[in-house]
C-alpha cells in the first residue's frame, strides 16, 4: 500500500540549510515527487490556482514561469516512508533534501521547466485534484472571476 507524504509544514532558509547527508542509495520515486507537487506551494488556494491555470492552455514556458511565481521562495517539510524530506523553492527551481538539507545539500534539483513537465503530466492524467476538488475549484474560479 502506498503511503501519502505527510506535510510537516513550512521551513525557513536557515532550516533548509541544515546539513544532513543522504545515504548514497537514497532517492525519491516519481510517485513520491508527484505527491509532493500535488500539495501546491503552501499559499492559500495554491492547488486550485495551479489547476485552473492549466485549464487555460498556456505554453510550457508560460506555465513554468507561472509555477516559479506561484511557489516563490520558501520551503516545506514532508515525512515520506519514515524519512524527513525538505523541499526548497527558489527562482532556479526546487531542491529536495533529506532532513532539512534542501538548500545546502540537495539530493535532487528540478528546474521550473522540469517541475512544469511533471505538474502538467499529473494534471493531464487527472491525478492533481480529485474529481470533487476539481469541480469545486471550477465553481470557485467562476465565482471569483
Amino acid at each position: 500500500m502506498y503511503m501519502l507524504p505527510v506535510v510537516i509544514g513550512t521551513i525557513t532558509a536557515a532550516e533548509a540549510e541544515m546539513n544532513i547527508k543522504a545515504p548514497a542509495a537514497f532517492s525519491l520515486s516519481d510517485e513520491d515527487i508527484a505527491e509532493i507537487l500535488k500539495t501546491g506551494s503552501g499559499q492559500k488556494d495554491s492547488r486550485e490556482r495551479i489547476f485552473e491555470k492549466y485549464t487555460e492552455n498556456h505554453s510550457h514556458e508560460y506555465m513554468a514561469e507561472f509555477l516559479k511565481n506561484e511557489y516563490r521562495t520558501g520551503g516545506k517539510g514532508f515525512k515520506i516512508n519514515g524519512n524527513d524530506i525538505s523541499v526548497w523553492f527558489s527562482k532556479e527551481g526546487m531542491n529536495f533534501g533529506l532532513g532539512k538539507s534542501a538548500l545546502s545539500d540537495p539530493f535532487l534539483k528540478l528546474s521550473w521547466d522540469e517541475v512544469e513537465d511533471r505538474v502538467s503530466n499529473i494534471i493531464e492524467n487527472g491525478d492533481y485534484l480529485s474529481g470533487n476538488e476539481a469541480y469545486i475549484a471550477d465553481q470557485v474560479w467562476v465565482i471569483k472571476n
